[in-house]
């Protein structure tokens, strides 16, 4: 099961670049040597099966996913019972959406090396797309518990308080993220999200600053701009936007928003029929996806479809009723739409902050005015400082 003295310093090297993201090409040249010098390994031939599939993930080559399988194969063919074996398998089986599976493969993982926090980080991974969120937590505060120092657990534990509207303790992970790895471009945006999220602009854009420059930083500073009621200014970063990503329904819908908001409806009309192509494209490809289903409501509802925009709003809540995403998509279609009692009903089980995000966007002044409203805000926040007590 070792792996022998020649191919030990190509395995560690290419282990370690995987570990710490570096050169991905560099990691499979050096996994790849080692498979040469020691083609009995298990460990190497699992190595090797996890840096295919995080090349995989990068370009969406299949061949490089096809690489994966067949080296995940050849190390259980060497010996079927190793950590890095069973996360190479719990990989693959994510991939293809069997996630109980991955989560068996993880959990003998874990019991092979109680100690890996990477077990523990890919078995969260694995437990927030099955929709179990309170188990993928548990999961990452162990990673980061077993190796606070260790800027994947960290990020991946900022980003699900992200998605699951806990900004502040988002913004404390995601921080030690940067942190440890100041040169992180996609930690900076997410730490950036985060704190648009919880209002503080001025950190946000001094984060995005030092991000990459790409599409994402430019819609994220087109919706800051939206946020402080810019529209005009925002437009601009929001073309750039679709522009690099034409692809993403997601940037078009707020181009579509921000058009419409400084009269420039013809424009707006194009850029939600140009989001509703996409999103149709994506559910053509999965069905079951409860935030692109979301987004179809919203452009439908902006395009004059009205049923078609609740029976679409009323699918993507039954597909994913807790994903903050479908909820804040759910709440500005009903919005649209003047189904007021619908944007209350959804907004019940919604986090605080999330409520508190919803004051400071624009298009939810009347809801947010609304006494209804207000009072959930207030039964809310006592109920989280009964949890707190």
């Amino acid at each position: 099961m070792a792996v022998n003295a020649q191919a030990k310093s190509s395995y560690l090297a290419g282990t370690n670049e995987l570990r710490q993201d570096s050169e991905l090409d560099a990691a499979l040249k050096d996994l790849e040597k080692a498979s040469l010098s020691d083609p009995t390994s298990a460990l190497v031939f699992a190595g090797l099966a996890e840096a295919n599939w995080m090349k995989y993930n990068v370009t969406k080559d299949r061949s490089s996913l096809e690489r994966a399988r067949d080296a995940e194969k050849e190390s259980e063919l060497r010996y079927l019972d190793t950590g890095a074996g069973h996360r190479a398998a719990a990989d693959l089986d994510a991939t293809d959406g069997r996630y109980e599976d991955a989560e068996a493969e993880l959990l003998r993982a874990e019991e092979l090396e109680p100690a890996n926090a990477e077990n523990y980080r890919r078995l969260g991974f694995v437990y927030q797309k099955n929709n179990q969120f309170d188990k993928a937590l548990r999961a990452l505060r162990k990673a980061v518990e077993l190796e606070p120092r260790y800027y994947k657990a960290q990020w991946r534990l900022g980003t699900l308080y992200s998605d699951l509207g806990r900004y502040k303790e988002a913004v404390e992970h995601l921080s030690e993220t940067v942190k440890l790895m100041p040169a992180l471009g996609d930690a900076r945006y997410d730490l950036a999200v985060a704190y648009a999220d919880t209002g503080q602009f001025d950190k946000a854009l001094q984060n995005l600053k030092t991000a990459q420059s790409g599409a994402k930083e430019n819609f994220e500073l087109g919706t800051i701009l939206m946020y402080q009621n810019k529209d005009g200014e925002a437009i601009p970063r929001l073309l750039a936007a679709v522009k690099e990503a034409p692809d993403s329904y997601v940037y078009w819908m707020q181009l579509g928003l921000a058009e419409l908001r400084t009269g420039r409806r013809t424009d707006s009309d194009d850029a939600n029929r140009q989001g509703l192509t996409l999103v149709e494209r994506q559910l053509a490809e999965n069905p079951r996806d409860g935030m692109a289903r979301a987004f179809l409501g919203y452009f439908c509802g902006r395009l004059g479809q009205t049923d078609r925009s609740e029976s679409e709003t009323k699918q993507a809540l039954q597909l994913d009723p807790h994903q903050l995403t479908v909820i804040w998509m759910a709440v500005q279609t009903y919005e649209m739409l003047h189904t007021r009692a619908e944007s209350l009903a959804i907004l019940r089980s919604a986090p605080r902050e999330m409520l508190e995000d919803l004051k400071r966007w624009p298009n939810m002044a009347d809801l947010t005015a609304d006494s209804r409203f207000i009072e959930l805000t207030a039964v809310t926040t006592a109920k989280k400082k009964e949890k707190r007590q």
